[in-house]
């Protein structure tokens, strides 16, 4: 009889431990509320809650969530990441509205602590040991991506007499204007106004210095390129050096 107290007494001490763990919140790691900026539309819900140890969010996230895909309320949802060991940290919540794997224009996204800046990871949050840290409500705004140019190059054909560029932008965009400088050259228009498809290459006609009767070599050095146009009816305004 002796021995089955013992062990009844012991198997209430079990629950009641674990009780006791459930209301204090148990495990270590990270929870939350995701929240929809007022004015935009989208669902917060399934979303990916991301942890990055570094501030600019680069490299592989040391753990991933997902936010809850419960309730009628697109514009909130609750997530929690366990499991997650006591440290330093940035929060990044992002939906992957267009499907391309990627964090980009359209997307819904938010961060601890501040509004979502391409590189930057909002505030440093801490996670302690045997706590789930609450980190409140994370806003998502819809990404806006502003124009850029990915990729720019060029080169030097023809014994030194031509040269020819290759450019690619980031996103979609009206090109009002390409203004190309070289050393010892006026400037003078590349003649490549038009759309221009976001990730795809562009090569620019071969450009030759002549004075109507000889030609001369293409000076090297520093050649800068410059974008005018507009992306998503927004204007920019794009410049970027390429060397010799």
């Amino acid at each position: 009889m002796a021995k089955k107290v013992v062990l009844a007494l012991f198997v209430v001490m079990v629950i009641a431990g674990i009780t006791n763990c459930d209301i204090l919140g148990g495990g270590t790691g990270v929870k939350g509320m995701l929240i929809l900026e007022p004015g935009q539309t989208g669902d917060v819900r399934n979303a990916r809650v991301e942890l990055y140890q570094n501030t600019d969010l680069s490299g592989e996230p040391v753990k991933v969530g997902q936010s809850s895909s419960e309730g009628t309320d697109q514009s909130e949802a609750e997530f929690s990441i366990e499991e997650v060991l006591a440290g330093y940290y940035y929060l990044l919540a992002w939906k992957d509205i267009d499907g391309d794997g990627d964090l980009s224009g359209g997307d819904l996204v938010g961060v601890y602590g501040g509004s979502y800046t391409p590189g930057e990871g909002g505030q440093q949050l801490t996670v302690e040991e045997g706590k789930m840290t609450d980190v409140g409500n994370i806003t998502m705004t819809i990404l806006v991506e502003e124009a850029a140019v990915e990729e720019a190059s060029g080169v030097i054909e023809n014994e030194g007499y031509s040269v020819k560029y290759t450019y690619t932008f980031n996103i979609d965009v009206n090109l009002t204007s390409l203004t190309i400088t070289i050393p010892s050259v006026p400037s003078f228009d590349g003649g490549e106004s038009g759309s221009k498809t976001g990730g795809q290459a562009y090569t620019t006609e071969d450009y030759i210095i002549t004075d109507g009767e000889e030609l001369y070599p293409i000076p090297t050095g520093t050649h800068n390129l410059r974008f005018q146009g507009t992306a998503d009816g927004d204007p920019f305004d794009l410049s970027v050096d390429i060397a010799f």
